[in-house]
């Protein structure tokens, strides 16, 4: 269908300095997905985090909290996180086998910058892929008439606002979905130009985004489509 869009703030900072951190002794943390977890955080020096047979691929921290890079050298799909003010803040931490993790940062002037999470699941979790695909293949089905997955939570939305896009385009909030780590948003997609127009997953990607999917790309004026798009929640409770 669609591969997922990760996207990562490069750092300012030295990798040098950052990658010497490894050689740093790794504070273990045993967590199940969707835990929160308390973390000291050095405030001053690049961190490093990774999840124990998984791969980090997205972490999110308030605006201008932090600052997140990957380690394209280490195999163990670490990342490099740099923190860029001395208050406490809330991030959300999401891996590839599809894990979600809340971390309670507190900076500090602790000596540990290697955090080691070790996953205490008692089944193998999904990758990514899975859940995201499967995840638009349950909202393709409800938006073709069929009744919602047991999995997934679906509202239509109501009194939605129009919103326009690349010019030509108006878009309509359909429904709001929810499985999992996941949330999903149907919008109708309106061409109200006078003559066909080409659309694609990408025109519609956003930094928050995962992935987005479209029934049709090629829409003729005043046609419609759907538009399939997937983010990562706040947090699971599910």
């Amino acid at each position: 269908m669609i591969p997922h869009t990760i996207s990562f703030v490069l750092l300012s900072m030295s990798l040098n300095t950052a990658l010497a951190s490894s050689a740093s002794p790794a504070q273990p943390h045993l967590f199940v997905s969707g835990d929160t977890v308390t973390l000291e955080l050095n405030q001053t020096a690049l961190n490093r985090l990774y999840v124990e047979n998984d791969k980090i691929l997205n972490l999110t921290c308030p605006t201008h909290q932090c600052e997140v890079v990957q380690n394209p050298s280490d195999q163990a799909g670490s990342i490099l996180l740099g923190l860029s003010e001395p208050h406490p803040f809330t991030a959300h931490l999401f891996t590839e086998q599809g894990r979600l993790l809340a971390l309670e940062v507190q900076p500090s002037d602790t000596t540990t910058r290697v955090h080691r999470f070790i996953p205490g699941d008692a089944s193998h979790p999904q990758t990514l892929n899975t859940r995201i695909l499967g995840f638009v293949k349950d909202l393709m089905h409800w938006s073709s008439g069929e009744e919602p997955s047991v999995s997934m939570t679906i509202a239509r939305v109501t009194h939605a606002s129009v919103m326009a896009h690349r010019g030509s385009l108006e878009l309509t909030p359909v429904a709001v979905a929810r499985q999992g780590p996941l949330s999903g948003i149907i919008y109708e997609v309106l061409n109200t130009s006078e003559g066909p127009t080409s659309i694609s997953n990408r025109d519609f990607y956003s930094p928050s985004a995962l992935a987005a999917s479209l029934d049709r790309n090629e829409l003729p004026a005043g046609e419609r489509t759907r538009l399939y798009l997937i983010t990562l929640r706040a947090k699971s409770h599910d």
